[in-house]
């Protein structure tokens, strides 16, 4: 292969500490020319592949200088290829110069593919909101076969635009290798590399994470490859997840809960999180209790329906988030009460509040009862008279009961019970029937026992008739007549 055999070929340079490594990673016969003349031998510092890798789209040289004396005269460099001629593209360094690195990029006809025996299986796109962490599944095979002692395996993954050979990645398992500052701790290999696992763990994302990345393999001086079919797009966006407010147990009025609050996509490699609770629940609570990710509650019946609110927010940073959930607190029925509304024209109302209460009322009334309680989840209420449970018919929703035309014999206790799970209760009055004043039917019934009566007065108004008239007639005798003869008192002449 030579020059003839190229569309383009570029040189650029690099400049590394003097005494870096020697790679060539192209088996073709090739050598340094100094000033159009074969380099001395000990400049020759190339290494030959055990096999070709001549299809990859990069050929990259290496060359060591020895450090000279820094007024030394330029000298023209240039790549010889025996079989073809040599190439010569003016690379003019001085003896002593820093170590070039010529990375000679060669595009071949057709398209580009990985070299047989490298493949990669890697997400094409992954996109994290910032401050969240996500984790890249990857797995790579490469041949490799050796009947001695296996060199390292080492891995990295890199940014684009990065120098692979002296650059810095964003992630590797080689300890020699010192990975970029602001992606340390943040940008993890995970799982085993020698059962070929590359998955990638990104940490506290930023902003400035957002870009193309590349996987490389090295091992010994045969394995030394750069996935750049499959490259990682990585998308950092604005921050709009939501935490996550988790109830450990039921909120039960009166019994401690725990609640917890975590923000998904979160993990140990990103900033730390502080942690807020707001709501009219936690007034009574000392503040350092609501700074935290859990929190404990004892709440009350009236906290039922009431809004809890956790707020996150990343230290360092003027991001936060937050969610607000309703509290659902189940508490035991409180408040029973019964109403009773009497349709009579009036629209009155009683309400019944303690048991045994007695309300009277006129046959013939209608009525409409009402039971009312207070409790979460709602209980099941029932209506009751004399102990009996009433016919489902006649209450037409829980909790109401009907009762038209009440007649004399439909009065008795009355009574409205309560099933609830955490507890039951009942309130009973008495409905007293009284008859109607205007009604005649007793004056009918009382007919034929009014006769004595009558002649009971008949007889003693003809008593007393009968004792005027012989108190008249004795008077009139007594002053008239003069009275009996024989009472006179005669004096002798």
């Amino acid at each position: 292969m030579g020059p003839g055999d190229l569309r383009s070929l570029d040189l650029q340079v690099w400049t590394s500490p003097s005494g870096g490594l020697s790679i060539f990673t192209c088996g073709v016969q090739w050598g340094w020319e100094q000033d159009g003349l074969p380099a001395p031998a000990s400049l020759r510092q190339h290494v030959m592949p055990k096999f070709s890798f001549c299809a990859r789209p990069q050929l990259s040289l290496t060359l060591r200088l020895p450090v000279g004396a820094s007024s030394a005269p330029p000298h023209i460099w240039g790549i010889s290829f025996p079989d073809r001629g040599t190439w010569d593209p003016a690379g003019a360094l001085a003896d002593g110069d820093m170590l070039p690195l010529l990375l000679l990029p060669l595009l071949w006809g057709g398209s580009l593919q990985e070299e047989p025996g490298y493949k990669l299986q890697v997400q094409k796109s992954v996109t994290v909101q910032e401050g969240l962490c996500v984790l890249v599944p990857c797995s790579f095979s490469y041949p490799w076969n050796s009947w001695y002692s296996p060199p390292p395996l080492y891995v990295y993954w890199f940014r684009d635009g990065e120098n692979q050979y002296f650059g810095e990645p964003v992630a590797t398992n080689n300890p020699d290798r010192q990975v970029k500052s602001e992606t340390q701790r943040r940008f993890r290999l995970l799982g085993d590399v020698s059962k070929k696992n590359c998955s990638l763990s990104i940490g506290d994302a930023r902003m400035g994470d957002t870009g193309n990345y590349s996987f490389r393999v090295e091992r010994g001086r045969n394995v030394k490859y750069t996935y750049l079919q499959n490259k990682l797009n990585l998308e950092v966006t604005a921050l709009t997840e939501k935490p996550d407010v988790h109830f450990l147990e039921p909120l039960e009025s009166g019994r401690l809960t725990r609640l917890s609050c975590s923000l998904p996509g979160s993990c140990e490699a990103g900033r730390p999180l502080t942690f807020s609770w707001t709501g009219d629940a936690l007034s009574p609570l000392d503040p350092e209790t609501t700074r935290s990710s859990e929190l404990t509650l004892t709440p009350r019946p009236e906290d039922h329906g009431t809004n809890l609110t956790c707020h996150v927010k990343r230290q360092g940073a003027q991001v936060t988030t937050e969610r607000t959930v309703q509290l659902n607190v189940s508490y035991a029925p409180q408040s029973l009460a019964i109403s009773i509304f009497f349709r009579n024209g009036t629209g009155t109302a009683l309400r019944i509040l303690s048991n045994g209460m007695s309300v009277p009322i006129v046959e013939g009334q209608s009525l409409f009862l009402t039971c009312t309680v207070d409790s979460n989840p709602p209980a099941s209420l029932s209506w009751f008279r004399d102990g009996k449970a009433l016919n489902p018919s006649q209450t037409s929703v829980s909790g109401i009961l009907e009762l038209p035309n009440i007649g004399a014999r439909e009065g008795g206790e009355f009574t409205c019970r309560v099933q609830h799970p955490l507890g039951s209760q009942h309130l009973s009055f008495i409905l007293s029937v009284q008859r109607s004043s205007s009604s005649c039917i007793c004056v009918t019934e009382k007919q034929e026992g009014s006769w004595p009566l009558v002649l009971t007065l008949i007889r003693g108004a003809l008593m007393g008739v009968g004792f005027l008239l012989t108190y008249g007639l004795t008077w009139i005798y007594y002053t008239r007549c003069g009275g009996p003869q024989g009472s006179r008192d005669e004096r002798p002449g």
